[in-house]
């Protein structure tokens, strides 16, 4: 039974109940919700993805959120001059979410992620950069002068398509939103930022570069949190003993490359500086990942 409705286990769109229906739309909106909104200019986004529901073939449409900071007492929708905004330096960040919930879910992250510091007065545009990271003494790194986050529901989760997600689908989903910001931001830098299952999405996406996916080309660093290094792999981490039977349910993992194990590096090709490589470990290290991706 654990072989044949696997995926029902590793992929839980309706986890915590109720989240999936959550709507955005104007006087649907819980209080709590409008307080996490609050302070930043949002809007809902639709984007068509590339691959068909499995079984029937149909059209899949992707939800998410598209946020960005509010300046200080500005009401909400308020923009400033279209040719001064036009030469800010625009960061996009990309968000990949995990194997469970809602991108309204990661409100409070993204709220973090956004939120200029309020320990330090806002820089100039020349002087902002990701470039640098903080240490333990010193202040966050200061914002870019426009940042933008775009968190978008793969299939079947929050409000987008009811299809039976796979690896292969989960991939198709986030190359058609990679190539829709790269088409509605043509001058903008992306940043991915992977939690667990998006992180090891957000590693295959960059292996295939920029020669396989032209929106790579944007991309100039990512942001990997808390990744799995594979599902059989996984298996045997939760399940060391080796007289229980799930200790050896690895083989018959279907999204068994999800992630790299056997992909120890990013191939270089994206963005203009190339985006290095992966560590590989120790020789001991890799024979024994191997084995654990059966």
């Amino acid at each position: 039974m654990m072989i044949a409705f696997q995926r029902k286990i590793i992929y839980l769109p309706s986890v915590p109940p109720g989240s999936r229906n959550e709507s955005l739309a104007e006087g649907e909106r819980t209080p709590p919700l409008d307080g996490l909104l609050s302070g930043m200019d949002w809007k809902e986004v639709t984007i068509s993805s590339t691959a068909p529901s499995r079984w029937l073939r149909r059209p899949v449409a992707l939800k998410g959120i598209e946020l960005e900071w509010r300046e200080q007492g500005a009401p909400r929708g308020t923009r400033v001059d279209e040719q001064e905004r036009l030469k800010e330096k625009h960061t996009v960040i990309l968000y990949l979410q995990g194997n469970a919930g809602t991108p309204l879910l990661r409100l409070p992250l993204f709220r973090r992620l956004l939120q200029p510091s309020p320990t330090s007065s806002p820089p100039s545009p020349s002087s902002r950069s990701f470039n640098t990271l903080p240490s333990s003494t010193s202040n966050p790194p200061p914002l870019p002068s426009r940042l933008t986050l775009l968190a978008v529901a793969p299939r079947s989760f929050w409000l987008s398509t009811r299809s039976a997600p796979t690896q292969s689908t989960i991939l198709a989903d986030y190359r058609s939103t990679l190539k829709h910001l790269s088409t509605a931001y043509p001058d903008a830098q992306i940043i991915l930022y992977g939690h667990s299952l998006g992180g090891a999405a957000t590693l295959l996406l960059l292996s295939e570069g920029a020669s396989k996916l032209r929106a790579l080309e944007k991309v100039v660093g990512a942001i990997i949190e808390n990744p799995l290094p594979s599902i059989p792999y996984m298996v045997r981490a939760l399940y060391p003993q080796r007289w229980l039977p799930y200790h050896w349910l690895g083989p018959a993992v279907c999204d068994r490359s999800f992630l790299l194990i056997r992909r120890s590096r990013v191939k270089k090709g994206m963005g203009s500086k190339g985006c290095g490589r992966i560590g590989r470990g120790s020789r001991k290290g890799g024979r024994e990942r191997r084995r654990a991706d059966g």
